[in-house]
C-alpha cells in the first residue's frame, strides 16, 4: 500500500504546484531535501527548490502538469509529464512572448515518511526554448 501512498503524494505535489500552494510543498519537502537537477542559481534545500518554482511559476502562468505515466518501486516514484503554460514573464533571459507552450518532463522523486527527500528531473528544455524563440528551429 505504501507505493500507492507515495504515488498519491507525487500527484498531490503536482496539483499543489499548479495551484501555487507553497504551504503544501513546504510541508512535504523534508528539511534535508536535495534537488539533484537544480535550475541555475537555485539555492540548496527545500527553500531553494520552492523559491525556484515560485520564480518559474510567476513567469509561466497557467502552469499545468498532466501525468502520463507514474510508477513506484521502493521509496521512489517515477513520473512522465506533459507540462503546459503561458510565457508571461522573463525566464532564462527571454522576455515574455505570451506564447502557450507544451513540453515533456520525466522526474524521479524519493519519498520517506510522506515527505520528498530527493528529486531527479529531465526536462525537454530544447523543445521549450524553441517554442519560446530562444533557440532557432532548423
Amino acid at each position: 500500500m505504501q507505493l500507492e501512498e507515495n504515488k498519491d503524494l507525487v500527484r498531490r505535489g503536482y496539483e499543489a504546484l499548479g495551484k501555487g500552494d507553497w504551504t503544501f510543498l513546504r510541508k512535504v519537502c523534508a528539511p534535508n531535501f536535495v534537488d539533484h537537477s537544480p535550475v541555475q542559481g537555485q539555492a540548496p534545500g527545500p527553500d531553494g527548490f520552492i523559491q525556484s518554482r515560485m520564480t518559474l511559476m510567476s513567469a509561466l502562468s497557467g502552469f499545468r502538469s498532466t501525468i502520463e505515466d507514474i510508477v513506484a518501486e521502493g521509496d521512489k516514484v517515477a513520473v512522465r509529464l506533459t507540462n503546459s503554460c503561458t510565457h508571461r514573464g522573463e525566464v532564462w533571459g527571454l522576455p515574455p512572448t505570451n506564447k502557450r507552450v507544451t513540453y515533456t518532463e520525466t522526474t524521479i522523486w524519493r519519498t520517506i515518511d510522506g515527505c520528498f527527500t530527493d528529486r531527479w528531473c529531465n526536462t525537454d528544455t530544447l523543445s521549450l526554448m524553441q517554442q519560446l524563440g530562444g533557440i532557432p528551429v532548423r
